[in-house]
């Protein structure tokens, strides 16, 4: 291990164990979401917080989830302020580097792809704790934010929270270039990175009930389903895609 990956692992576990740190004190204990689950007249174990729910899988449920994912936008267009920034970049660099193929991503655009994600974690936060949050945090401490729903506070938040450290990981290996550079471009390229941010930013923003996209196997497998489905369609725009070929430089006459 070289001195540069020392650095970058040291300074992704105090990131973490800063943000941890912060998230745990906002986020309440399980007395406390019992006592708002009872408030809605449900289990703790049947919402998409509880640890059963995320291991339930349903085979059939994989293809609407899929589809539940795809139509997202369109129940809720609030999102759309977020999204088409994230789909027109998508669109972008899927056909320059589908045009230009010698081209490679390189650590500099690799660093600012990582840094998509802590804004959309920023954005994600100002929907949860409501537009006035921070002004309310100052004045009225974690009591004085407003959400969308207490209940859905913890998950929300831990989503968010996710997006938002994954993003600062991924920065800290891309800038001391501390792996591998074709797992590094991979993690790091543009269709990955929009995905992740395209999922938080769907759920997060998926209304108020708490399991309008429950977090499961089934909406894992249907994100995966999503990732495959988005790369084959842009596989093919690159097979009928031209290709850029550079000019060949006329040969000066020789006398």
């Amino acid at each position: 291990m070289n001195q540069r990956q020392t650095y970058a692992i040291i300074l992704i576990l105090l990131s973490v164990f800063l943000i941890s740190g912060c998230i745990s004190n906002s986020i309440p204990n399980r007395t406390e979401l019992e006592a708002q689950a009872a408030e809605l007249n449900i289990s703790l174990e049947d919402t998409a917080i509880g640890a059963k729910a995320f291991f339930e899988f349903d085979y059939n449920d994989v293809y609407p989830r899929f589809i539940q994912l795809v139509e997202a936008p369109r129940e809720n267009p609030e999102m759309m302020w977020i999204l088409t920034p994230l789909i027109i970049m998508i669109l972008l660099m899927e056909f320059y580097f589908g045009r230009y193929t010698g081209e490679e991503l390189g650590w500099n655009t690799a660093v600012g792809n990582s840094m998509v994600l802590i804004f959309v974690a920023i954005d994600l936060l100002r929907y949860v704790y409501g537009d006035q949050g921070i002004v309310r945090f100052y004045e009225g401490g974690l009591e004085g934010l407003s959400v969308i729903n207490p209940y859905l506070l913890p998950l929300k938040t831990l989503i968010a929270v996710f997006i938002g450290m994954w993003g600062l990981m991924l920065l800290l290996m891309n800038f001391f270039h501390a792996l591998p550079k074709k797992v590094a471009f991979f993690l790091s390229s543009t269709l990955p990175i929009n995905i992740t941010a395209y999922l938080g930013i769907i759920i997060v923003y998926s209304g108020d009930k708490i399991n309008d996209i429950p977090i499961n196997l089934t909406t894992i497998a249907a994100a995966v389903l999503l990732f495959i489905v988005v790369s084959l369609f842009f596989k093919i725009v690159h097979f009928l895609e031209p290709k850029y070929k550079p000019r060949e430089k006329p040969q000066k006459e020789q006398h």
